[in-house]
């Protein structure tokens, strides 16, 4: 049956998103955030050749997914300059302490963080 995961298909994408979970949580340790791009460029143009899509979806799946993978919030900044905008992504450990997105400071931020 093509299009479903085997068992040990399944048992092995697990292991992998509990390593990727295990690296994340080993690098943030209980107070430190990740900052990274929230795409890996400009959008594609609208007529952009299916094999220049299916690489930015790939450069963009592997800037987005790891918070998704590792559970974590992963909050949006934007900065707003003429003629284009500069988005990053914070991802951070959800802690009573740090209140998810203290580091952010707004309450758009934090919004934001609780949607993820």
């Amino acid at each position: 049956m093509t299009g479903l995961l085997r068992s040990a298909q399944a048992d092995e994408a697990a292991e992998q998103r509990e390593a990727i979970a295990a690296r994340l949580d080993g690098l943030l340790g209980a107070d430190a955030a990740v900052l990274v791009p929230s795409a890996p460029g400009p959008a594609p143009r609208l007529r952009t050749p299916p094999a220049e899509l299916d690489a930015f979806r790939a450069r963009l799946i592997a800037l987005t997914s790891p918070a998704g993978l590792a559970g974590l919030p992963q909050a949006r900044r934007c900065s707003w300059v003429p003629q284009w905008c500069s988005a990053v992504c914070l991802l951070a450990k959800v802690t009573p302490d740090n209140g998810c997105m203290l580091v952010c400071g707004t309450s758009a931020a934090r919004t934001e963080c609780s949607k993820a």
